[in-house]
């Protein structure tokens, strides 16, 4: 197996031993513990390797996006306003020792209709003025030694290119 899934794996397992280890306190010591297992959750300073902020980064820098297994794989997403507000929900209201599974209604979404989407609300909201979700680019030039020039985007990450005059 490639180190990608022994990596998988052993959170998996590592996960379920915690699991596991939680349970048995609460059934033997009535020790007070809440689960809560969420979707593939999705939000603000994700990492970009994840498939919705790589998609946004990719068409930023107008790249091809390769999905894996010519992106059929259904999942379902969940924002994580949504499970921090779950979760509380959950501690203040839910039973002890027990799960809560926190996901949308629905079958998922196939991860190829996934990047459509946002391609095409990106297409949408970039064509016309007013509302701006994927925020608005900001150059910065200067001379110290020699003209500089910096772009910076909505994720926070920067480029510098040299700049010839300013």
């Amino acid at each position: 197996p490639s180190p990608e899934k022994n990596i998988k794996k052993s959170h998996a397992a590592s996960k379920l031993a915690g699991d596991l280890f939680l349970s048995c306190l609460f059934k033997k010591n009535n020790f007070p513990v809440i689960f809560t297992r969420s979707a593939n959750v999705y939000g603000p300073h994700q990492q970009l390797y994840r498939i919705i902020p790589r998609t946004i980064a990719y068409l930023k820098l107008g790249k091809k996006i390769e999905l894996h297994g010519e992106g059929k794989t259904v999942r379902s997403f969940v924002h994580v306003r949504d499970v921090a507000d779950a979760t509380l929900r959950a501690i203040k209201k839910g039973k002890e020792g027990e799960v809560y599974h926190l996901a949308p209604s629905g079958n998922g979404l196939a991860i190829k209709d996934l990047v459509r989407d946002i391609c095409d609300m990106k297409q949408q909201f970039t064509q016309f003025g007013g509302a701006r979700p994927f925020g608005v680019s900001i150059l910065f030039a200067g001379v110290n030694s020699e003209p500089e020039l910096f772009l910076t985007d909505p994720t926070g990450i920067y480029f510098q290119y040299k700049a010839t005059a300013i």
